[in-house]
């Protein structure tokens, strides 16, 4: 993803699942709100980060790649906001070798949010 988490970032975890078709890097971290903030910012998002509706955690049956790292699935937490970025569409040539880069911010309180980046 070719990505400069922030100098604060904690909790730190990544995996490469190699795929069939395509290979997936998931990358996870905690911040400060105001460095998670500027952190996707710098990733250059199409829209706004947007509210997420969380979905059930009993009902959710697609893939879960985030439990291979012990974290819950972004999808299924209350306070989470997504966004999405086309690293060629925005001509970003810093990340040049992905197509896309889904982003979810999840607020844990005390002014610090969790950062879930998933790109193919």
């Amino acid at each position: 993803m070719r990505v400069q988490t922030p100098a604060g970032a904690a909790e730190m975890k990544g995996a490469v699942q190699h795929g069939f078709q395509d290979t997936t890097y998931l990358l996870s971290f905690a911040a400060s709100t105001g460095d998670a903030e500027a952190f996707v910012a710098d990733l250059r998002p199409e829209e706004a980060l947007r509210a997420n509706t969380p979905r059930d955690s009993t009902t959710y049956t697609t893939i879960t790649p985030w439990s291979h790292l012990g974290l819950p699935e972004p999808e299924t937490q209350q306070k989470v906001r997504t966004a999405s970025v086309c690293p060629p569409c925005i001509k970003d040539e810093r990340r040049s070798a992905v197509q896309s880069i889904t982003i979810f911010v999840q607020d844990i309180g005390d002014g610090r949010a969790r950062v879930y980046l998933k790109a193919f």
